[in-house]
């Protein structure tokens, strides 16, 4: 049985996190965003808590299916980039989670989550959305060493959903964090500036064998950037400041 308790990321996890960011920043030509993500509160299967929901993701490994989550609340952590050149525009959601079938304890364990939005990536207002669709937004998890009941390195994959009018949306308007807003009550985290990161996925690239729920839901915040002497340094656009101006 999966239970409330998590693997819960400190202070210093967000300094690794920080490291990570600036050094993909620095890549020339490229303005990266990254947010630090966490649980949404009002995830409609919490307890446990969990920012991505797949549902009978890991019956091709043998297990019985039913609800499945994982918590983005691990040591490790998980974060969204947004990465902007001349020509392209992504997200990329990546890190180390943690969950397993909520019924059966099957496959509880860590897991490396790795999805890009490559295509049809939008800037709107306070963030972005995914406009449908696209066989090229897709991602994997991949189980890590420990689980019990799935061997180390077998990949998970999982796509946009190919039916939804909205596959994906990341934005700062305390999406279900207020009753006003969709949530099951007001939650300590509404007003605080998190952006709410939603949206639909599959386990088949066409949508069949996706019975169940299959969503992100998850609550992120910018991860800092160092100042303008630093910006300079590292080579970011003025683009890329102006937006992190605009959106905080």
């Amino acid at each position: 049985m999966l239970t409330g308790a998590c693997e819960c990321r400190p202070a210093g996890a967000i300094a690794v996190l920080t490291a990570a960011f600036l050094s993909s920043a620095a890549i020339a030509g490229t303005s990266n965003l990254t947010y630090v993500l966490s649980n949404h509160p009002d995830a409609q299967e919490d307890p446990p808590p969990y920012g991505l929901r797949s549902d009978n993701m890991f019956t091709s490994a043998g297990g019985s299916g039913g609800v499945t989550t994982f918590s983005f609340d691990t040591i490790q952590g998980v974060t969204l980039t947004v990465a902007e050149t001349m020509t392209s525009r992504t997200i990329t959601i990546q890190g180390v989670i943690e969950g397993g079938e909520r019924d059966s304890g099957f496959g509880v364990g860590f897991f490396d989550l790795n999805f890009t939005y490559k295509e049809n990536v939008n800037e709107s207002g306070t963030g972005w959305f995914v406009s449908p669709t696209s066989l090229e937004n897709k991602g994997s998890i991949t189980a890590l060493a420990g689980n019990t009941d799935i061997a180390q390195g077998t990949v998970f994959d999982f796509f946009e959903d190919p039916t939804a009018e909205n596959p994906f949306a990341f934005f700062q308007d305390d999406h279900r964090l207020l009753q006003s807003t969709g949530g099951k009550q007001d939650f300590p985290e509404a007003g605080m500036g998190y952006f709410v990161g939603r949206g639909w996925t599959a386990l088949q690239a066409d949508g069949r064998n996706s019975e169940g729920t299959q969503d992100w839901l998850f609550i992120g915040q910018l991860i800092p950037l160092p100042n303008a002497a630093g910006l300079t340094m590292l080579g970011l656009s003025a683009v890329a400041i102006r937006r992190r101006r605009a959106i905080q």
